[in-house]
C-alpha cells in the first residue's frame, strides 16, 4: 500500500470553505462519511449540527468539494473540511479485495451447492451476485481501507446504516481502535432480528411466485424465436460444423457490437462459416437502454445487427432457455425445489453474515438476494438444459467461442459447459477496465480479449490469459487539417448511467453538473465562437439530463445520432472516462478528460497527458485556451498528447489492431500472441 500516495491524493481532493486548509485542526476531528449514492445534503445537515457543538468536522463524500452542492451556510466555515470519498482509493483493487472476493465465493459455494451438479456455486452465481448487490461493496472496500489507514482510531459517523458496506466498515474501524456511529437509522427495524426467518420466507415466497410467472411470460413471448430456430436447424442440418462461434444477446445491439464488427461480420464478408449462439431470453424486440426489461418493436433478434441479414450463411442455435413446455415444467420444478432448499437454509441462518473477511447484513439486500436464489437459479437451470442440447447437436472440439460477455449466470454456465466439450472460450470485453474488473466483470472464460496493454496486465493478475486486440471496431482516422478553425465541441458523459445507481441513488450526478459547467466558463472567455453538443450515455437517466440542461444555454443534446457521427462533427472532445473516450483516440481531435477522484491514478487514465486531464471545471480553462491557440496556429504538435496516449495504450499511432490478427496467430501456432 502506498501511504504517501494516499496522503497526497487526499490533500489534493480536500478543500476548506474558508479557503485555507492549513488552519484546520485535526484535534477533536469528527469524520462524517456519506457512502456512495447517498444524499450529500444529509451529510451537510449533520455536519452543521456537529459544528454547532464546536467540533472540527471533515465531511467525506462523492462530490462534496463541488461548490454547487454546498448549502449557503457552508461558506467561511473554518472548522469544516470537505474531502472527496474517491480520494481514499489508491490501492490495487485486485490485491486489496483478494481475500474478500475469495470469502464471498466460498459463501456462494455453500449457498448454491448442488444447484448445477459438478459445478461450484461461485463459478456460476458470483458475477450475478455482484451485479445484484455486492458490486458496491467490492468497489468501496479499497476506499474503506484508505479511510482507516489515513485517519486511524478516529470518531467516524455514517449518515445512514442501510448502506450495504456499513458492517464491513464498522469492523475495520473497530480494529483500529476507532468508533463508528450512525447519524440516522432509516431502517427502523424494518426487518426485526427475531422475525428474520419468517420475514425472509414470506418475501422469498412472493418473489418465487413472481419469478415463476416471469418465466412463463418470457417462454410464451419467445414462441416466434423458437419457430425461427426450428426452421434454421432444418435448413442448416447438412452444413459442416463451424470452428468459430459467436455468443450474442439477441435483443441488445450495443452489447454485441464489438463482437459483431470485429469477429462475425469480417468472417461473413470473407464467406467463412461461423456459428451463432444466442444468450438469454429470446423475446422479440430491441431491449430498451432505459429499462432493461422493456422491449421496443417485435423484430426477431435485432441485437444481431447486420448479421441478422446473413443467417443463411451461419449455424444458429441458443444456450439460454428451454424450447418446449415439457422442458419448461421440468426446469420450473427442479428450480423451485433448489430455491426452496436455499430459502430455508438462509432463513435458518443469521441475517448477519460473518464469513472470513465478508461481513454483511442480508436484510439490507433482501430483495436482490431473493432474486439471486430464485430468478437466477431458474436462468442457470434453463441454460443448462439448452447448452446440453446444443452439445448433442454440434461438435465443439477445437473450436473457438467468442462471448460478448461471460460473467453472469447463463453466460458463465454455457461458457463452462463449452470448455468441458473442448472449446476455447474468449470473453471479448467491451471497453477498458484494468484493475476495476472485479465482481460482475470477472469471467470463467478460457481467455480474455482486451483493448489495451495495461488491460492485459490487469487480466493476468486474475490468472487469466489475455491478448490486447485494440479497439475491436475503429473509427477511421481522419486526416484533420490542423489549422482548421475549431468550431464544434462535443461533450460526452455517463454520470447518470443506470449502472451507477446504488441503493436507488445516482452517485455521480454531482460530477455531471460540474462537467457541463465548462460550457459557461468557455463561453465567458470565447463568447459565441463555439457550438456545443452534449452526448449522454444511452442508458443515462433522462430526468437528470434534462435538469442539468436547464442550467446551461445553447447546448444541443445529441439525439438519435451515432457516436461516430458525433465524433465526425466535432473539432474537440471533452469527455468523462468511458468506453467512447478510448475510441475517440483515433479521431484526430484534441481530447480533454474529466477525471473524478475515484478514477484519479487509475492505470488507464494515467496514460493520458496530465495537461489534458481536469476535475474542477475551472481547471480546464488554461489548457483548453492553450490547445485552441495551437490549433488556430496550425501547430504540428497540437495533437501530440493524443498520439502518445495511443502509442502507450495500443502500440499504434495509426489505427487500432483487429482481432483477426490474433485469430490468424491462433490458427497458425495454436496460441495467441499480443499485437
Amino acid at each position: 500500500m502506498d501511504k504517501v500516495a494516499l496522503h497526497q491524493k487526499i490533500d489534493r481532493f480536500t478543500v476548506s470553505p474558508c479557503g485555507d486548509v492549513s488552519t484546520f485542526s485535526e484535534e477533536d476531528q469528527n469524520l462524517i462519511v456519506i457512502p456512495s449514492g447517498f444524499d450529500l445534503q444529509l451529510g451537510f445537515k449533520y455536519a452543521k449540527n456537529l459544528l454547532a457543538e464546536m467540533h472540527n468536522v471533515r465531511l467525506i463524500g462523492d462530490g462534496v468539494t463541488l461548490r454547487h452542492v454546498w448549502p449557503a451556510w457552508v461558506a467561511n466555515q473554518g472548522r469544516l473540511l470537505l474531502t472527496e470519498l474517491g480520494a481514499y482509493n489508491v490501492w490495487n483493487i485486485f490485491e486489496v479485495t483478494r481475500e474478500l472476493r475469495l470469502d464471498i465465493k466460498q459463501w456462494l459455494d455453500q449457498i448454491f451447492k448442488g444447484v448445477i451438479p459438478g459445478i461450484d456455486g461461485n463459478s456460476i452465481f458470483y458475477g450475478s451476485a455482484a451485479q445484484r448487490f455486492l458490486q458496491p461493496m467490492l468497489q468501496s472496500f479499497p476506499v474503506l481501507i484508505g479511510l482507516v489507514e489515513r485517519h486511524g482510531p478516529a470518531k467516524y459517523y455514517c449518515v445512514d446504516d442501510k448502506w450495504l458496506g456499513f458492517d464491513q466498515f464498522k469492523i475495520l474501524v473497530e480494529r483500529t481502535g476507532g468508533s463508528l456511529k450512525v447519524l440516522e437509522s432509516s431502517r427502523k427495524q424494518l426487518w426485526p432480528a427475531k422475525l428474520w426467518p419468517v420475514t425472509f420466507v414470506m418475501v422469498s415466497a412472493v418473489v418465487l411466485i413472481l419469478a415463476v410467472l416471469d418465466q412463463l411470460n418470457w417462454f410464451f413471448k419467445a414462441d416466434p424465436s423458437r419457430k425461427k430456430l426450428r426452421q434454421l436447424r432444418q435448413s442448416q442440418a447438412a452444413r459442416p460444423h463451424p470452428r468459430l462461434w459467436v455468443a450474442l444477446i439477441p435483443d441488445w445491439l450495443r452489447i454485441n457490437r464489438h463482437v459483431l464488427d470485429s469477429v462475425a461480420l469480417p468472417k461473413i464478408k470473407c464467406n467463412e462459416d461461423i456459428g451463432i449462439l444466442l444468450l438469454g431470453n429470446l423475446s422479440p424486440g430491441l431491449r430498451s437502454e432505459a429499462n432493461m426489461r422493456a422491449h421496443v418493436g417485435n423484430e426477431l433478434w435485432p441485437g444481431l445487427g447486420e448479421l441478422r441479414f446473413h443467417l443463411e450463411k451461419c449455424i444458429v442455435d441458443q444456450v439460454g432457455t428451454v424450447e418446449s413446455l415439457a422442458e419448461l415444467f421440468t426446469v420450473l420444478f427442479r428450480s423451485i425445489v433448489c430455491s426452496i432448499r436455499i430459502i430455508f437454509k438462509l432463513a435458518n441462518s443469521s441475517r448477519q453474515v460473518y464469513h472470513g473477511s465478508f461481513h454483511v447484513d442480508l436484510s439490507k439486500c433482501i430483495i436482490d438476494l431473493v432474486k439471486l436464489i430464485t430468478k437466477d437459479v431458474f436462468n442457470a437451470t434453463a441454460s443448462e438444459y439448452a447448452t446440453r442440447a446444443v452439445l448433442k447437436r454440434y461438435n465443439f472440439k477445437q473450436t473457438r467461442v467468442v462471448f460478448c460477455g461471460s460473467a453472469l449466470v447463463s453466460e458463465s454456465l454455457a461458457d463452462l459447459f463449452l470448455q468441458h466439450a473442448g472449446a476455447t472460450t474468449i470473453d471479448l470485453l467491451h471497453g477498458t477496465g484494468a484493475l476495476f474488473w472485479i465482481g460482475m466483470e470477472e469471467s470463467q472464460a478460457s481467455m480474455r480479449g482486451v483493448w489495451t496493454y495495461h488491460d492485459v496486465r490487469a487480466a493476468e493478475m486474475f490468472g487469466s490469459k489475455a491478448v490486447a486486440i485494440g479497439i475491436p471496431w475503429g473509427f477511421v482516422s481522419r486526416s484533420r487539417v490542423i489549422n482548421r478553425r475549431v468550431r464544434n465541441i462535443l461533450i460526452s458523459s455517463g454520470y447518470a448511467h443506470l449502472g451507477t445507481v446504488i441503493q436507488g441513488c445516482y452517485r455521480f450526478v454531482p460530477f455531471q453538473n460540474e462537467l457541463i459547467e465548462v460550457v459557461k466558463l468557455i463561453h465567458g472567455v470565447f463568447r459565441d465562437r463555439f457550438c456545443f453538443r452534449w452526448r449522454p450515455h444511452p442508458a443515462d437517466n433522462k430526468s437528470f439530463i434534462n435538469k442539468t440542461l436547464e442550467s446551461v444555454r445553447n447546448v444541443e443534446l445529441s439525439r438519435n445520432i451515432s457516436f461516430a457521427e458525433d465524433l465526425t462533427w466535432c473539432d474537440l472532445l471533452i469527455s468523462s472516462v468511458s468506453t467512447t473516450l478510448f475510441e475517440s483516440l483515433f479521431a484526430s481531435v484534441p481530447i480533454f478528460v474529466h477525471v473524478i477522484p475515484f478514477l484519479s491514478g487509475h492505470p488507464a487514465v494515467a496514460n493520458f497527458d496530465q495537461s489534458r486531464c481536469f476535475f474542477l471545471a475551472n481547471d480546464l480553462l488554461t489548457p483548453f485556451t492553450r490547445s485552441i491557440s495551437q490549433l488556430d496556429a496550425g501547430d504540428p504538435e497540437a495533437l501530440a498528447p493524443e498520439e502518445q496516449t495511443r502509442l502507450t495504450l495500443f502500440g499504434s499511432v495509426d489505427k487500432p489492431a483487429t482481432i483477426e490478427n490474433c485469430f490468424s496467430d491462433f490458427e497458425t501456432t495454436g496460441t495467441f500472441k499480443n499485437v
